[in-house]
């Protein structure tokens, strides 16, 4: 790992515990740890299944991509393997691992990655349309059409620089094009599985209110989720640690939850991916060896 990458992680860790700092300066304790005195056991069951499912869409939205042929259940080895990794590992590193385990089923590398980036991309063009529906009440419009702008603008800069001067890249481009002209379909399946999959994960934050006593509408807990994904995948953090649940209390101030509720939905939340990740790790590691990492 060169220096400018240890240097951009431990800037990310420096960020991500100051907020977290901040976050717990600004916290009731007293009113906090009361939140989970009285939390509904049976609505957490809930949770914990509709965050494995959303896991399970997430994986099957990749694996579409994949040849026929490929073994489902080996993909949902080596994907759940990869995600887990990537809860722990900074910059998503720990998702395109992917890429590594696929490689020895003889797909090549660019292949996986791409497939990666392509469902990547789909998941924030998702997350980009449905947060229109609840961040112009809570943010002005232009600074929102500021970043739309800045985006494209970077994504154009970036096509004709790799068409100019890395022919390689270009050519990946062109393939990748190709392949989504001549696959739109899995494309449109893809879609429809990402909207699933973080209509899900909405759900499983909304029973986690209920679970803490706090009423409120579906439809808003679902796109507010969507729109702090959105703001939080800045890569200023280590995987939004701190940033997302600070921009949480934010935006979910204006509907009358707490600060201490909200951190206590999204530290719980945390922890649930924590607890699934360290588990496939050691459930991969003990008793799947033909999907371990090489």
């Amino acid at each position: 790992m060169d220096k400018k990458r240890v240097f951009r992680n431990l800037l990310r860790i420096f960020v991500s515990a100051a907020i977290i700092l901040f976050i717990l300066w600004k916290v009731d304790f007293k009113e906090f740890f009361f939140i989970f005195e009285n939390i509904n056991l049976v609505y957490i069951l809930v949770v914990l299944v509709l965050l494995l499912i959303a896991l399970l869409l997430s994986a099957y939205s990749v694996y579409i991509f994949l040849p026929k042929e490929f073994d489902l259940k080996k993909f949902l080895g080596y994907y759940s393997l990869s995600w887990a990794y990537g809860c722990f590992l900074p910059g998503r590193l720990g998702e395109f691992s992917i890429a590594f385990f696929l490689k020895k089923e003889n797909i090549e590398y660019h292949k996986s990655v791409f497939y990666m980036i392509l469902d990547k991309t789909i998941t924030l063009i998702v997350l980009v349309l449905f947060s229109f529906f609840i961040l112009p009440k809570l943010i002005p419009m232009k600074y929102i059409l500021y970043l739309i702008v800045g985006v494209i603008i970077l994504g154009l800069i970036f096509y004709f620089i790799a068409k100019i001067f890395f022919k390689r890249i270009y050519g990946y481009i062109a393939e990748a094009r190709l392949y989504i002209l001549e696959n739109y379909m899995k494309i449109i399946l893809n879609l429809i599985l990402t909207v699933l999959k973080w209509g899900v994960t909405g759900i499983a934050f909304w029973f986690a209110f209920k679970a803490m006593g706090f009423e409120i509408s579906l439809i808003t807990v679902v796109l507010l989720n969507m729109a702090i994904l959105l703001l939080s995948s800045i890569p200023i953090t280590i995987n939004g640690l701190g940033l997302r649940e600070g921009i949480a209390i934010l935006m979910y101030a204006p509907y009358g939850a707490g600060k201490e509720l909200v951190l206590a939905v999204y530290l719980t939340l945390r922890v649930f991916y924590y607890f699934f990740a360290t588990f496939i790790i050691f459930f991969v590691y003990i008793l799947r060896k033909d999907v371990r990492f090489k």
